[in-house]
C-alpha cells in the first residue's frame, strides 16, 4: 500500500506526499524487523522535508529515526535526533508530540543509565500529555516511568507507574498495550520477588494477546 502511494506521488511530484509514503513504509518495514530498510526510508523522508521546508515533516521524521537509532541501541544517535525533533516540534507549538519526543528521549537516557534525565524528561512528557488531553501517550510516558523506576530499585513507584499504564489502557479499551504493560508489571513484579502476582499478570497478558488472536 504504501509502495503504490509512493509511486503515485513520485509521477506527480507530489514531493510532500513522498515524504508522508516513505515514512509509512518505514513503520511498514519495522513491523517486518528490518530496521536498514527503515532507516532508509526515513533518510530518503528526511532529505525531502529539508527540500521542501516541511519543519513538521522533518520533526516526525527525525522522531522516526531516532526510534530506529534507538532500537539499533545507538543511543547517542537516538538522543541526537529525539533533542532535533523536540526542538523542531515545541517551535512549531506542536506540545503532544513535544512530549512523545521527549518520553521517548527520556528511555533513551533510562537505557544509556542516566536514569536522573531519564525521569525528568519523563515526568515532564507525563505532565504535558495529561494537559493535552492525549490519553494513549501519557499511558506509554506511564509505562516508561515504571521501566525507569524499576532501574532506579524503587519497586512501590514502578509498580504504581505500571499500573496506571494499564488502566488508562483499559480505558481506552486498547487490549494489545495492555497486554504489554500486564507482561511489564509481571517481570518487574517477577525480579522483586512477587511471583505470585506476577504470575498473575503473565497468564492476563497471554489470554489478552489470545483474545486478540482470535478476533483477528
Amino acid at each position: 500500500m504504501h509502495g503504490a502511494a509512493l509511486a503515485a506521488a513520485r509521477s506527480a511530484g507530489d514531493t510532500r506526499g513522498m515524504s508522508y509514503a516513505l515514512r509509512g513504509l518505514s513503520r511498514a518495514h519495522l513491523r517486518l524487523g528490518d530496521l536498514d530498510a527503515a532507516e532508509r526510508s526515513l533518510r530518503r523522508a528526511l532529505a525531502l522535508t529539508v527540500r521542501r521546508g516541511d519543519r513538521l515533516g522533518q520533526a516526525r521524521t527525525l522522531h522516526g529515526l531516532a526510534f530506529v537509532r534507538q532500537q539499533r541501541r545507538d543511543l547517542v544517535g537516538a538522543l541526537c535526533h529525539y533533542r532535533r525533533s523536540r526542538a523542531l516540534f515545541r517551535r512549531l507549538r506542536h506540545h503532544s508530540a513535544w512530549a512523545e519526543s521527549l518520553n521517548g528521549s527520556g528511555w533513551s537516557h533510562a537505557l544509556a543509565g542516566n536514569l536522573r534525565q531519564a525521569l525528568r524528561q519523563t515526568r515532564t512528557a507525563v505532565f504535558l500529555l495529561r494537559r493535552c488531553g492525549d490519553r494513549h501517550a501519557e499511558a506509554s510516558a506511564w509505562d516508561t516511568l515504571g521501566h525507569i523506576h524499576a532501574r532506579r530499585h524503587d519497586p512501590d513507584r514502578a509498580d504504581a507507574c505500571f499500573t496506571r499504564a494499564l488502566h488508562l489502557f483499559e480505558g481506552l479499551g486498547d487490549r494489545f498495550f495492555q497486554a504489554e504493560v500486564l507482561a511489564h508489571r509481571a517481570e518487574h513484579r517477577r525480579s522483586a520477588g512477587d511471583h505470585r502476582r506476577a504470575y498473575a499478570d503473565r497468564s492476563r497478558s497471554v489470554r489478552l494477546l489470545e483474545s486478540l488472536h482470535r478476533a483477528g
